[in-house]
């Protein structure tokens, strides 16, 4: 259920990126960052070469960034959420 929900986000809008990351926490019960820290969070990602603008991923991990930085530990495993590059981490 959730890989078909996150395959839908790779041709979508980001209003319809965030509408996936409130069906996703609501189906796993994972939680959001406030306001404040996805602004914060995507700022960075959205400066960083390995974004991709057209379809709001990143090229190294591959997540939709609009759902990656609004959730604060990943749905179901409860992993903590950070930045992929672990060389250069932005957050």
């Amino acid at each position: 259920m959730i890989d078909l929900l996150l395959q839908k986000a790779s041709k979508a809008s980001v209003d319809w990126q965030r509408r996936i990351v409130e069906d996703v926490m609501e189906f796993a019960g994972a939680s959001k960052v406030t306001e404040e820290v996805f602004e914060q969070r995507i700022a960075l990602c959205e400066a960083c070469d390995n974004f991709n603008p057209e379809s709001r991923k990143c090229n190294m991990c591959g997540c939709f960034m609009d759902v990656k930085a609004s959730l604060e530990k990943m749905p179901i495993s409860g992993a903590k959420i950070q930045c992929s590059d672990k060389i250069n981490t932005k957050w």
